[in-house]
């Protein structure tokens, strides 16, 4: 089956599991989420097909800061309070880009790791690996400075992009790192008035990469 072909790829597990278990994951749903999209709360966990996902939280004041994304072949088990035993804060997750995915419920993953240590210790890598992510998202807010992190932004969505063209807002960006759109708006007419970049309207095109490269290092 097609879905069982793609399943396996991004659940190393899969091929230990009973067929009764296969079929199970076999019946999950394939849905394309379009770009801006919010997913439901306790969504269960996400395998991402194609596309990009954004996972972020938001303060009671409303700003919002990504901890980390997810991209082709990998797997959220933090899509939700609810998608994981033990986790009791809440993330967003929003589609970046056109995405496919598939969910398997709470239910189903948490009868797996009931049943399969093998599901339990990819349970622990994955949340090993975001913790990491989230770790190094909480570093970048309370030790570097504005510049630093503005500069390995650019240079993190050039990477993603593959393109020195970045269509993105001083908003976005702000967005993304939990700041002000002011303090985000200085730093970039800054880099401007350097000739690292260029800014147009909704787009920031990177003319000078190792100026940006050797700040963000």
């Amino acid at each position: 089956m097609y879905m069982e072909f793609e399943i396996s790829k991004i659940l190393p597990f899969y091929n230990k599991l009973r067929t009764s278990d296969k079929l199970a994951l076999d019946r999950v749903t394939k849905r394309k989420i379009e770009k801006g999209a919010l997913l439901p709360r306790c969504a269960g966990v996400l395998c991402v097909l194609s596309g990009r996902l954004r996972v972020y939280i938001v303060n009671e004041n409303g700003k919002e800061i990504t901890l980390y994304r997810l991209f082709e072949g990998e797997v959220c088990v933090l899509s939700g309070s609810c998608g994981i035993r033990n986790i009791s804060f809440e993330v967003h997750v929003k589609a970046e880009v056109e995405t496919t995915l598939c969910t398997i419920s709470s239910s189903i993953y948490h009868g797996l790791e009931d049943k399969y240590p093998e599901v339990t210790t990819f349970t622990s890598t994955v949340m090993a690996a975001r913790l990491s992510d989230v770790m190094w998202t909480l570093e970048q807010v309370a030790f570097s400075s504005m510049d630093k992190r503005v500069a390995s932004y650019l240079i993190e969505q050039r990477a993603m992009t593959q393109c020195d063209d970045l269509k993105i807002t001083h908003d976005e960006i702000a967005r993304d790192l939990g700041t002000a759109r002011e303090v985000v708006s200085r730093m970039l007419k800054y880099f401007q008035n350097e000739g690292w970049i260029i800014q147009g309207r909704g787009k920031v095109s990177i003319k000078d990469y190792s100026a940006l490269y050797d700040i963000s290092a």
